[in-house]
């Protein structure tokens, strides 16, 4: 016999032999074709699920089972396994990702080696065969993969698409004898199917080697068939945050049905349980069958996965029926996705419930309070440029510090993973609070003006608005109103203001700008009582009814209060409220004009005035634009 041709038999005996435990390294599988190296297992994971895994693909591995798992894929990630088959076999999986464009792209590498065969061939010695051998081989089956997948977002995003460009190749290094006729190469495609209605279901089909007519090829001009397989499988998240059972814990099924395109082969049945009592560990069970000349055996496969960051640890076991010695460790390492792969969002939905636009508020800070629809991995939250953590359900929330009395506009800006954007602006504004006006009838006046700086409180957050007005704070009233400047050292023109009395700026300004008088006697009675007559006279002045008042004194009879007719601040009082200035005395007939004027009437009638009115103007101007005529429209609009 020719050494070539013994040669040859002793390779294809050696490789048969390693077919029974896996026809991933077979020159030929039990029906005569050339096998593909993927069907042996893709990665510790799904070799732990009986490889049940064409419609859980959703990482680096994809591409060895359904192709269309990359369009899950939106990073850059690795995957990788690696076991010793037989003590005598290397078997090598890899794969790259890399997100472009709307899809994933990715390159992957299968095969398995045997190093160091040794070879012989025989010789006759003294009319005898005899074994010589030839030296040590090696031998190295693989296929190289470049893929892409993506998503039919134009149809409907629930459906991803995937091919599978694939480059077979089997190589024997060695002796130069024979060498050739071990050497071949084949090419062919796969394409595959997911489609995700839901969150907790997913139906997977893959066409492997679709091309029938491609054949492999040897130096030989030899050709043989690469197998054709239709795999259908679906997916199943029993429980979990996403499951059909909403649980803390995640629970997938997984089955598979291999179909052989020529009917050659019987159908097999893959399965897999997949259990991840919390996101760090999965515990993972199987049945995985195999075709055999006598029909279909069943082999049990197990594993453990853990997960730490993106990166998963993966083991599997694998039992092979006929020969239980041979069961076989899988070992991977790969850099994973999100811990849950979800159904698209057609729409990036978020919204804000707290605060509401144009909202009160009279603390230093305002509450901010929202939510993300369906809530996914990548999805960001900013309030004021900083980012917040949206939680598990999807809710964020945080404080915003409004440091200064008046409007604020708050921006809130929600994020996904794929740039879409969903922007509001939340105006509030803070008002001054008194802790003695909640129930007054002047506290929106009281706040208002309060807010603008025209009035202040006491040291103990208190208003007083029922304490009758002095003459020194009336003076400061009007001088803030007026936004008259003052003067670091005011002379004295008053004999009972001394130099170092409160008041004594605003009373030189407002006496400067004519808007208050003294006493003949050179007094101003700082802490004198103003009468109402005396206020509203003064109020009335301050908005211009000089004129007015003198025309209308003259028919004080006629008035709506019968209680001013021989007053002499009749006409003011009556030109007061002609304009509107004592509305909050609209339903009394007694103006009693030597009652003590309070502090929250000389605040209410203020913030009627027309510079009480622009002053108010003016503060809102940033709040939305708006201007308002009285103070209760302005009341209506932020409340």
């Amino acid at each position: 016999m020719k050494p070539s041709a013994i040669l040859k038999i002793l390779i294809g005996g050696l490789i048969i032999a390693l077919s029974v435990c896996s026809a991933a390294v077979a020159e030929e599988d039990v029906y005569g074709r050339a096998t593909d190296p993927a069907y042996i297992g893709v990665g510790a994971r799904p070799m732990g699920m009986g490889k049940a895994y064409v419609a859980l693909a959703e990482d680096g591995t994809s591409i060895f089972t359904n192709p269309a798992g990359l369009a899950k894929v939106e990073d850059a990630l690795f995957s990788s396994m690696y076991s010793n088959l037989m003590e005598e076999v290397n078997y090598m999986v890899g794969s790259l990702t890399y997100p472009i464009g709307p899809g994933t792209i990715a390159i992957g590498y299968l095969g398995s080696s045997v190093a160091g065969i040794e070879l012989y061939t025989e010789e006759e010695v003294g009319g005898e065969m005899v074994p010589v051998s030839l030296g040590q081989g090696d031998y190295n089956n693989y296929v190289l993969y470049l893929s892409y997948g993506s998503r039919l977002t134009a149809i409907n995003p629930d459906i991803m698409i995937g091919v599978n460009a694939k480059l077979f190749a089997k190589q024997f290094m060695g002796p130069e004898v024979a060498v050739s006729e071990a050497n071949g190469t084949g090419t062919n495609v796969d394409m595959g199917i997911l489609y995700q209605p839901n969150n907790w279901f997913t139906f997977g089909i893959t066409k492997q080697n679709l091309m029938e007519e491609s054949k492999m090829e040897y130096e030989t001009s030899i050709k043989e068939d690469i197998p054709s397989l239709t795999k259908i499988g679906f997916n199943m998240n029993v429980f979990g945050k996403y499951g059909y059972v909403k649980t803390p814990y995640k629970l997938n099924i997984a089955v598979d049905v291999d179909m052989d395109s020529k009917g050659e082969r019987p159908n097999t049945f893959h399965a897999g349980a997949e259990y991840w009592p919390m996101e760090l560990l999965a515990i993972r069970a199987g049945i995985d069958q195999d075709p055999i000349p006598e029909g279909v055996i069943s082999n049990l496969t197990a594993g453990v996965g853990l997960r730490i960051g993106n990166i998963s640890f993966d083991y599997a076991y694998h039992t092979y029926y006929e020969i239980p010695e041979n069961a076989t460790n899988y070992f991977s390492i790969s850099m994973v996705g999100p811990f849950d792969q979800l159904k698209p969002r057609k729409d990036f939905v978020a919204s804000v419930k707290k605060p509401g636009d144009r909202m009160v508020i009279y603390g230093d800070k305002v509450k901010i309070e929202g939510s993300v629809n369906d809530p996914r991995p990548g999805d960001r939250v900013e309030v004021m440029g900083k980012e917040v953590s949206i939680d598990s359900e999807g809710r964020f929330g945080t404080y915003v510090n409004v440091e200064k009395l008046g409007a604020k506009r708050i921006a809130i800006k929600a994020m996904d993973k794929k740039g879409r954007r969903v922007e509001f602006t939340r105006d509030v504004f803070r008002l001054a609070s008194f802790k003695d006006v909640s129930e007054h009838w002047a506290r929106k006046p009281i706040e208002f003006l309060g807010t603008i700086g025209l009035v202040s409180g006491y040291p103990d957050g208190s208003f007083k608005p029922n304490k009758t007005l002095t003459r020194a704070e009336l003076a400061k009233i009007l001088v803030t109103a007026k936004n008259i400047p003052l003067t670091k050292k005011a002379k004295r023109s008053f004999s009972d203001v001394p130099s170092d009395h409160w008041a004594l700026a605003y009373v030189e300004a407002a006496k400067d700008a004519g808007l208050i008088t003294g006493y003949p006697d050179g007094t101003f009675k700082p802490n004198a009582l103003i009468k109402r007559a005396e206020g509203v006279t003064v109020m009335a002045r301050l908005e211009g009814l000089v004129e007015m008042a003198e025309e209308l004194k003259e028919d004080a009879e006629d008035s709506q209060f019968t209680d001013i007719t021989n007053s002499w601040a009749a006409g003011y009082i009556m030109a007061a409220n002609e304009v509107g200035l004592l509305e909050h005395m609209e339903d009394s007939t007694s103006f009693s004009p030597s009652s003590g004027f309070t502090r929250a009437e000389a605040v209410a009638i203020l913030s009627r005035t027309s510079l009480g009115q622009e002053k108010i103007n003016s503060m809102m101007a940033n709040f939305e634009g708006q201007e308002y005529e009285t103070v209760e429209d302005l009341t209506l609009a932020i409340r």
